[in-house]
């Protein structure tokens, strides 16, 4: 027996006089529970653990080495609910956070690990050598799966100044920075990241994003087509190729991009809808209307879809049926109601919508030409 281990045995013995004349002494079941820890004897350490634990509802240490004990024997779950008590009576310790996290993580439970690790970061911010290095990335993780964008930045860019220009941390970071609107610094992240993996398929695809949204159209169409390069399955690189060729009046171009998506999405409602806009714009109607009309058939929700066929079928002379499918529009959105009144008088070439007189109002958004009036960009739709 060593010497330490001697006096253990010696001051387990002491705690344990003491508790026989106040076994109520919370104090002493701790420093009684330590030992056995120490000792090795954890079914003991936890047994005094939980005692203390009863008896001081306040009691940090109890909490903590019950979840210490709790996550070295797998018991996760145990772990999580003394270590989410422990953290509420001492939110400022690290290691309590960063067990917790850990735990957290073992169980699924993200939203319990994102504030744990995100805790940690915030405490070890200013420190050069952090004793959990890694909390911010894993607390990033975790920001990301329960969407916290705001707080897995902050984790992602403290894990970023301690391991500079990591991939494995920009990817997430300017995914994060697309999903809240901050362009210009997703645009650098992934820059970033795509010079240092040029075969990085996902960095290519959020960096093409964050181009359109600046109305940087030839270095997104160009970071779109390097993701298609490598991923020949990205079928939604050529409709966002197609809604920056469209917002910037190329029809032709983007009705070419949205075609070859058709080919393999050949159900998908909002590109029949695209091509029809983009056919109405090139001054071919008739063409146009049977684009509209095979997108009415499958978005039989979609207001904008039955307001443009409505449009187009004004422009060709069918009156009853423009009113048919503008009363449609009006039901599905009542807003459309008073466009249906004005529209019925219109000959067939005085439409707003001819290649003439055109105006930026008759284009589709740079963000959402690129989708469909349905279907939202990746970082819009998670903000809506």
């Amino acid at each position: 027996m060593s010497e330490e281990h001697a006096k253990l045995e010696e001051m387990v013995t002491l705690y344990k006089q003491g508790l026989l004349v106040n076994p109520k002494d919370a104090r002493k079941r701790y420093q009684l529970a330590a030992a056995y820890e120490k000792l090795g004897k954890l079914e003991l350490a936890i047994r005094e653990y939980e005692q203390a634990r009863k008896l001081k509802s306040d009691h940090f240490g109890a909490r903590d080495g019950l979840g210490r004990i709790y996550f070295q024997g797998e018991q996760l779950a145990e772990a999580v609910a003394v270590l989410k008590e422990a953290v509420a009576i001492k939110p400022e310790d690290a290691g309590a956070q960063n067990l917790l996290g850990l735990a957290a993580l073992k169980v699924g439970d993200a939203g319990t690990a994102a504030a744990a690790f995100l805790a940690v970061t915030r405490i070890e911010k200013d420190e050069a050598e952090p004793a959990h290095p890694d909390a911010p990335a894993q607390g990033g993780e975790a920001c990301v799966a329960t969407e916290r964008w705001e707080d897995a930045v902050e984790c992602f860019e403290r894990a970023l100044a301690l391991r500079p220009n990591d991939p494995a941390l920009l990817r997430p970071l300017g995914r994060a920075y697309n999903r809240l609107a901050k362009w210009e610094q997703a645009k650098r992240t992934l820059k970033a990241l795509v010079d240092q993996q040029k075969s990085e398929v996902e960095g290519w695809k959020l960096l093409g994003e964050a181009c359109m949204h600046l109305g940087d159209d030839e270095e997104s169409i160009e970071a779109y087509r390097r993701a298609l390069d490598l991923d020949p399955d990205y079928l939604d690189g050529y409709i966002a190729i197609g809604g920056v060729y469209e917002h910037n009046g190329q029809e032709q171009e983007a009705h070419n991009s949205y075609k070859i998506a058709l080919r393999f999405l050949p159900d998908d409602g909002s590109i029949y809808f695209k091509l029809g806009r983009c056919l109405r714009a090139m001054n071919k109607p008739d063409e146009a209307l049977e684009r509209f009309q095979k997108a009415s058939t499958i978005l039989r929700e979609d207001p904008e879809v039955f307001f443009a066929l409505g449009q187009v079928q004004l422009e060709l002379g069918k009156a009853e049926d423009a009113e048919r499918s503008l009363e449609e529009a009006a039901r599905l959105r009542p807003e459309h109601r008073p466009s249906t009144s004005r529209g019925a008088s219109r000959s067939r070439g005085s439409t707003s919508r001819s290649r003439g007189t055109r105006t930026l109002r008759g284009r589709p958004s740079r963000c959402c030409a690129r989708t469909t009036s349905t279907r939202k960009c990746s970082s819009c739709a998670e903000r809506a």
